[in-house]
């Protein structure tokens, strides 16, 4: 003998209002479903989970926490809580309005909408955009657009380079600017261990334009410098610098047309004179101005050693002023002038050729002469 209660399909249930207590079980979904006398189709007796409605306490889950709520094929349509505590593990996928504290272990698909307090640790695939939908962080093109700045003003990168702020407070990078706003600070452009390369290029494309202008003061006894360290060994461990080592060199070129080439340079070097060794407080200097007519492979030069001596069209001036090739003075030409014979032996050993004015003398005999040293004896011109 059974028991038989109405039955149909899903679709036909809902089309009818069981009676309060009536009972209909449906023939393709396999659920049973009872009558309130209102609601359409009736309300489910759900075999499978448990329906709350109301609860006025605490859902405690079993003690060995295996037991889920809702299923892939069997879901919650909405849940609402004020705070869920826990860890999450897995994937967030949907839109998160509001504040989320604490740490996101794996991946969130979808829209984030709202704070986000902490570190973010991994990777982010896509783009960041503003609350005006313009995208700042371009996932596409691969750039960062629009403005970024923080509230604290210590960065804006904009569009406009006008109006681009780098700043950590001391140094600070305004517009085309580089501000220090501490006077101790100083711009360092590589390491000691830098692997080769352009230190610092400027380039200056307005004929009218000064690449660099320095603004200093004295006080009458001291000024502002520009120095140059160079050393053997390395910029960490340096060593001391030999005779005829380069210091350093500006060199000016000029374009020919089809290159840059080699114009004109001042060098400034150690003295390769032996006789003026390098030593503790000692590195004797010399500088050399050079010009070429022919891109180099021909250099004029103008020398001034450790010893005050210049010299013309050479490298190693042997007087106080040296010259290779002819001379030519659009003015007078002073001698030397000596009282007497023993005033004439304190400009030191003669040397054939030079010349001397002397007021009087006795070897030989002159009031008022020109003498030259021939090699062996002093002559009187005239």
């Amino acid at each position: 003998m059974a028991f038989k209660i109405r039955r149909g399909t899903n679709a036909q249930r809902l089309l009818i209002t069981p009676a309060e207590g009536e009972l209909i079980y449906t023939t393709d979904t396999k659920k049973l479903f009872t009558g309130d006398g209102t609601t359409l189709g009736g309300v489910a007796v759900d075999t499978g989970t448990v329906a709350f409605s109301g609860i006025a306490s605490d859902v405690t889950p079993d003690v060995d926490s295996t037991r889920d709520i809702g299923a892939t094929g069997n879901r919650w349509a909405e849940g609402w809580f004020d705070n869920v505590y826990g860890a999450f593990t897995g994937a967030l996928t949907g839109n998160v309005t509001g504040n989320l504290s604490g740490n996101v272990t794996g991946n969130v698909t979808g829209n984030l909408i709202g704070n986000v307090s902490g570190d973010v640790t991994g990777d982010l695939n896509g783009s960041v955009f503003a609350d005006d939908s313009t995208a700042m962080l371009d996932a596409i093109q691969k750039r960062i657009k629009a403005d970024v700045y923080s509230t604290a003003g210590t960065l804006l990168l904009s569009t406009n380079p006008a109006t681009n702020v780098v700043s950590n407070g001391d140094v600070v990078i305004t517009d085309n600017v580089v501000t220090l706003l501490n006077g101790l600070d100083n711009i360092q452009l590589g390491t000691n261990t830098s692997a080769l390369g352009v230190g610092l290029r400027i380039k200056s494309p307005v004929l009218t334009n000064k690449s660099i202008e320095i603004n200093s003061l004295t006080n009458g006894i001291v000024g502002d410098s520009f120095e140059i360290q160079v050393s053997r060994g390395t910029l960490s461990i340096p060593t001391s610098v030999q005779q005829g080592d380069p210091l350093f060199t500006i060199v000016a070129n000029g374009y020919d047309g089809t290159d840059y080439r080699f114009s004109s340079a001042i060098s400034f070097d150690i003295d390769p004179d032996t006789s003026n060794p390098v030593g503790p407080n000692a590195v004797p200097g010399k500088i050399s101005f050079g010009t070429s007519a022919d891109g180099g492979t021909t250099i004029r030069g103008l020398v001034f050693d450790a010893d005050g001596q210049l010299g013309v069209n050479m490298t190693s001036p042997t007087a106080t002023l040296d010259v290779n090739g002819a001379a030519k003075f659009a003015g007078p030409v002073r001698l030397a002038v000596a009282a007497n014979d023993t005033a004439r032996t304190a400009y030191g050993t003669a040397l054939k050729g030079q010349l001397i004015f002397m007021v009087s003398g006795t070897s030989p005999a002159a009031t008022n002469k020109v003498q030259v040293y021939d090699g062996a004896a002093w002559v009187n011109l005239h």
